[in-house]
């Protein structure tokens, strides 16, 4: 993994701790993250993983999986564009959260400018993989979060080189 990559993973894990806070109860929805537990964890807070592939998100039955589990924060962390339907992922997840619980979502800027010097260049392949359904802008990520009868309430740029000139 280039130092970069590393640099911005940091980056995500320290918002996401800051964003998060201590003593909460996390579920972690998509790709477990070992470090990122581990910030948890120091922050003392509770975290349930759920692997993506564990189950068919169109078939998604959060009352089967969680009973009347709740949680103070859920992560979403870029699977939101590999899925079909994200808007009704989102509003079974939000059956989830705790009175004052909210989500924390990490999705990738489609329009980051290697993006789109890739695209204009015909060459979007080192972009996009088969299960890239969707891609999001900030104007495409708020309509996503208003058909899903979600705000957002605080918004976190990772910044990000690029060697592409």
């Amino acid at each position: 993994m280039s130092e970069s990559n590393i640099k911005n993973m940091d980056s995500i894990n320290d918002i996401k701790s800051t964003v998060i806070g201590k003593n909460k109860k996390i579920l972690e929805f998509g790709a477990s993250d070992d470090s990122t537990a581990e910030i948890f964890k120091r922050n003392k807070c509770t975290i349930r993983q759920f692997e993506l592939d564990s189950v068919n998100v169109n078939s998604l039955n959060t009352k089967k999986l969680f009973g009347d589990e709740k949680f103070d924060v859920i992560i979403i962390d870029k699977i939101l564009e590999n899925l079909e339907n994200p808007t009704k992922i989102l509003q079974q997840l939000q059956n989830l959260l705790e009175n004052n619980g909210f989500f924390v979502c990490v999705v990738p800027n489609f329009l980051f400018a290697p993006n789109r010097i890739n695209l204009l260049n015909g060459n979007l392949d080192s972009q996009i993989s088969n299960t890239n359904l969707g891609f999001y802008t900030l104007d495409t990520f708020l309509l996503l979060l208003d058909n899903a009868n979600l705000k957002i309430t605080q918004v976190n740029r990772i910044k990000q080189k690029s060697n592409i000139f």
